[in-house]
């Protein structure tokens, strides 16, 4: 991705896989003829280019010098705490996180978080409020069947409030743990968090938070699977849309399509094992695996182990 100057704009090219990111600035179109996206030209927006990866032209990058202090470019790193090897504009998104952070530990819980739409949910919350040791709202986007490419707010628009705890990372995935409204520990993606801002209200906490074990819930939450890797196909309910793109994702060689009013069907690539099956096993009639025979048909023995103990 790179960007360049032009009159009082920022022409931004080759940017498909930042699209989400870009879609979080404010004033920004998208030109079709050029095809690139256009922001406004400011000191804010050549800082948030520059996070997620962007490659500058020379007067962006003048901008960029001037502007030293709002950026982490001379910050001296520290060792992120998520197990996976970052790269370069990662390790400045994560610096900057912890610089302007600094020792709001609340808010600090934010920073284990990499690029692209995950920073600009972190930067948002810093200019909401500088205390995050309090409760958090936002929207919430979930996908719809009909529109994989633009997520809509779930409950209709309302705001979630949540008292933020910890971020876990899994397979690339950023997710935020917080007690809801319903004082229960949940889970949430954080690029599917819109609109973040910090309510002036304590955070509250119970028990299960204070002894919150990471590794624990992260095993229980997020199942592993090892086994042979193959082609499948499986229909579920619509309402498990999210939760299966939240395992399978909507990259290259994974494809949905609708199979009639109520189902929607996914063909991906899974190394299959007991532990995919007994994830199936979790959603009862509400997933069915329809190819290949022999995962069927292994998935049927499956099924008969299960019932030949009871």
């Amino acid at each position: 991705m790179r960007a360049v100057r032009y009159n009082e704009t920022i022409r931004i090219y080759d940017s498909y896989l930042y699209r989400e990111s870009i879609k979080e600035i404010d004033g920004r179109c998208y030109d079709a003829e050029d095809k690139c996206w256009v922001v406004p030209l400011c000191n804010e927006n050549v800082a948030t280019l520059s996070l997620i990866g962007c490659d500058l032209d020379a007067e962006l990058k003048g901008m960029l010098k001037s502007r030293r202090d709002a950026f982490v470019g001379e910050y001296r790193h520290r060792a992120p705490r998520v197990k996976v090897k970052l790269y370069n504009h990662q390790q400045n998104a994560y610096d900057f996180a912890l610089k302007i952070f600094e020792e709001s530990k609340g808010v600090a819980l934010l920073a284990d978080m990499g690029t692209g739409k995950s920073m600009m949910t972190i930067r948002k919350v810093k200019i909401n409020g500088k205390n995050c040791c309090r409760q958090i709202q936002f929207n919430y986007l979930k996908y719809t069947i009909q529109d994989l490419e633009q997520p809509i707010e779930r409950k209709h628009g309302e705001k979630y409030i949540v008292s933020p705890y910890e971020v876990l990372i899994s397979e690339g995935n950023y997710y935020l743990i917080g007690l809801n409204e319903k004082q229960k520990l949940t889970t949430y993606r954080i690029d599917r968090m819109k609109n973040v801002g910090v309510l002036n209200v304590p955070r509250e906490q119970t028990e299960e938070c204070k002894n919150l074990d990471k590794k624990d819930y992260l095993k229980r939450v997020f199942s592993m699977y090892s086994g042979k890797r193959q082609s499948v196909e499986i229909r579920f309910i619509n309402p498990l849309l999210d939760t299966v793109i939240d395992r399978f994702g909507t990259s290259a060689g994974t494809t949905y399509s609708k199979v009639d009013e109520n189902h929607f069907l996914i063909r991906t690539s899974i190394e299959v094992s007991d532990q995919f099956f007994a994830w199936i096993c979790g959603f009862g009639k509400k997933a069915k695996i329809t190819y290949p025979e022999s995962v069927v048909t292994a998935f049927k023995d499956f099924l008969d182990k299960i019932q030949s103990i009871y």
